[in-house]
């Protein structure tokens, strides 16, 4: 088939075209280079990408760059949530942003929703300051509250977002606010949460 035009095959490999189910993204205005790169990126690879890999390179705006900027914290190397793989396959940044989410908007099935919040804050994202503001302080309380663990164990994801979930309410107390939108923005760097 290689180098055939559609209405050159037979009927049997169209129907087998039509079948075949194409996975297609709609990636947003950018230049040629940039698009380029992107497949490059996909096809160099023997491993299925994963959904925020993908994400990865969709977006490109301020939700998914602070997700990105909070994932590179030396807490997330130090605390052994994340194992390498799963920083190197960035499962750490789609944790993060399941974390962000539930912040912003209580918990969802990160499964089915995680991506709608990717393209809602890919053109504005208001909460950006205070967003990066609460998760660098609710990070910085757990930090306190865990203690290193053995180098020998990656502790399970679940008890650090419910242990997260758990002290986000506090922080909005602890700066006399109850909504994410009434906390003032505090400077937040990576910084911030290394030893």
């Amino acid at each position: 088939m290689g180098g055939a035009r559609i209405e050159d095959l037979s009927q049997v490999d169209r129907k087998r075209i039509f079948e075949h189910n194409f996975v297609v993204r709609l990636l947003p205005e950018m230049p040629d280079e940039e698009v380029r790169a992107i497949f490059k990126r996909a096809n160099k690879n023997t491993v299925t990408l994963n959904a925020q890999e993908l994400r990865h390179g969709t977006y490109w705006r301020p939700f998914i760059k602070l997700m990105e900027e909070i994932s590179d914290f030396e807490f997330w190397n130090n605390s052994g949530i994340l194992s390498a793989n799963e920083s190197r396959r960035m499962l750490d940044v789609e944790f993060v942003s399941e974390l962000a989410v539930a912040v912003l908007k209580g918990l969802q099935n990160k499964k089915k929703r995680l991506e709608e919040f990717y393209q809602q804050y890919e053109t504005k994202f208001e909460e950006q300051e205070k967003l990066g503001s609460i998760l660098v302080l609710v990070l910085g309380e757990i930090e306190q509250l865990i203690p290193k663990p053995r180098e020998d164990t990656v502790e399970e994801r679940s008890p650090t977002s419910t242990l997260y979930l758990s002290c986000s309410p506090n922080i909005l107390v602890s700066c006399r606010c109850r909504r994410t939108s009434e906390i003032s923005p505090v400077p937040y760097s990576r910084s911030s949460l290394t030893p």
